[in-house]
């Protein structure tokens, strides 16, 4: 996937793409599924058994990344 170039719009900073970190438990099955379900390409499997990858279509990527359980609290932290 080309890497865009630097942009900028009256003098400020233009964000042309980012890539979003998808917490998996698989990373191999979930990188799988993008691949035959949903048309991505498979772009690399880091480490043996995978716990990074990226997958990409058309001009977007996701990066897919191991975990052992949700790094959620039951209970949403709210700022005051």
């Amino acid at each position: 996937m080309p890497k865009p170039t630097s942009t900028r719009i009256e003098g400020k900073p233009r964000l042309l793409s980012a890539v979003p970190i998808l917490f998996v438990r698989n990373v191999e099955k979930a990188a799988a599924f993008y691949e035959e379900q949903l048309a991505f390409q498979v772009d690399f499997l880091h480490g043996n058994p995978p716990f990074y990858a990226s997958v990409s279509r058309d001009h977007s990527c996701l990066h897919l990344r191991f975990v052992h359980e949700p790094n959620f609290s039951g209970e949403p932290s709210r700022v005051t």
